[in-house]
């Protein structure tokens, strides 16, 4: 049997001696080793290759491997690491990422080897020709991954714990009402609850928290936050002649909660290959980016698809809570006969993320096909409420804020 010679840091000798014949100039790469012998039962250093021998040094201690029965293989990650061992010493391994060893002219002496490199040239060749096929069919995919964007969008937004959901909204709702502070009344809140509560009654249990708030504003709109908060202006409760015409708006919003809207903008909007990333891998990768971006995110309008989602699930939630679903419809008809283009006016700037709920001629016609089947002599529960009453408590509110704010002291006053 052929020596291996391996001197650890300690000086001690192991298997034989060594005597070394040198052709010409060394060459060295860089190594590592594993030897149970050397501390940790590892070590790195270079590598060296004379005419009878692989020899590795390092500060663990030298290794000596004779070529005579050297065993070369590729391996590690993406088979980047040349493995050298000789059954002689079956727990030593000696490595190198330096493929350029394999051109040592003293291997080809070694009849054993050649084939054992030739299989390790072959092996190489034989990844980057799965690598360039793996990169061909990436780039031939690229269209299909495009087109399936949407169904990884919404399997990423089905992996997000509604919990992430709640808090994003609180902190919007937090920005907003810090300039927009909800109408505080008692009398408000009863009148509220009596047009909510049967939506929620009608969409069943959901894992949002839902909450609804009126705010000051003179624009006809209402809007959802993630998580459940949905903000309505006063001026579209004064402007609407029923109650069931702002339960089809409330029931709209809903939707956009319920069909967790807002979120797959949110992650549509981090881009194709964010989507895929967090579609292949950990979900947790999209909370950074939701709470970096989540209020300019939320900038997003709804697309039209959305809208008619939207539309179509608030239409069954009223029916789920047996009221009156055409007042969604007369109530979209009064926006597109005020505003002239079919839109409701835009929002303010400080609320500019709020969705404008286009009132087209093409979306009222939908709702009208959905009417159709509807039984006409079907009689609705409608709501517990006076609405006329809610609106002129309303009213009162509003002026009542109007004298509180003429009447407060201007600074540097008496107050």
């Amino acid at each position: 049997m052929n020596p291996v010679h391996c001197v650890n840091k300690q000086g001690n000798m192991s298997l034989g001696a060594y005597n070394p014949v040198m052709s010409g100039e060394e060459r060295t790469y860089e190594a590592g080793a594993f030897e149970p012998s050397f501390p940790k039962g590892r070590g790195s250093g270079t590598l060296t290759v004379s005419a009878v021998s692989l020899r590795f040094s390092g500060k663990a201690g030298v290794l000596e491997l004779p070529l005579a029965g050297l065993t070369v293989s590729l391996g590690g990650a993406s088979d980047r690491v040349i493995f050298f061992k000789h059954p002689s010493r079956p727990d030593t391994t000696v490595h190198t990422t330096d493929h350029a060893i394999l051109k040592e002219e003293a291997f080809s002496h070694y009849p054993e080897l050649t084939p054992q490199i030739t299989k390790v040239h072959g092996k190489k060749r034989g990844n980057l020709a799965v690598f360039l096929g793996v990169i061909l069919a990436i780039l031939g995919l690229v269209g299909g991954i495009i087109a399936a964007r949407d169904p990884m969008v919404n399997a990423v937004v089905k992996r997000i714990p509604p919990e992430w959901e709640v808090k994003l909204g609180e902190s919007v709702f937090g920005s907003i009402t810090s300039k927009s502070p909800p109408l505080e009344d008692a009398a408000l809140e009863k009148h509220l609850e009596a047009l909510t509560a049967p939506l929620l009654r009608g969409i069943g249990p959901q894992p949002y928290p839902f909450k609804f708030h009126i705010i000051d504003d003179d624009t006809i709109n209402a809007f959802a936050l993630p998580g459940g908060h949905v903000v309505i202006h006063s001026e579209l409760i004064l402007k609407a002649e029923s109650p069931e015409e702002v339960a089809g708006v409330l029931a709209h919003e809903i939707a956009h909660v319920t069909k967790r809207h807002s979120m797959r903008n949110l992650v549509e909007t981090t881009g194709t290959y964010f989507v895929f990333r967090v579609f292949l891998g950990d979900v947790s990768d999209l909370v950074g980016v939701l709470v970096r971006n989540g209020r300019y995110l939320l900038n997003q309008k709804y697309s039209r698809d959305h809208e008619r989602e939207a539309d179509e699930a608030g239409w069954g939630y009223l029916l789920a809570a047996d009221v009156n679903p055409r007042g969604m419809i007369t109530f979209f008809e009064k926006l597109a006969a005020e505003q002239g283009d079919g839109t409701v006016a835009a929002v303010q700037e400080s609320l500019a993320f709020m969705s404008t709920h286009p009132a087209t001629s093409e979306r009222i016609a939908r709702l009208e096909e959905l009417a159709k089947s509807l039984p006409k002599d079907k009689q609705y529960q409608g709501f517990d409420l006076n609405f006329k009453e809610f609106q002129d408590s309303l009213r009162a509110k509003l002026k009542a804020g109007e004298k509180s704010a003429t009447t407060k002291p201007k600074p540097g006053e008496n107050q």
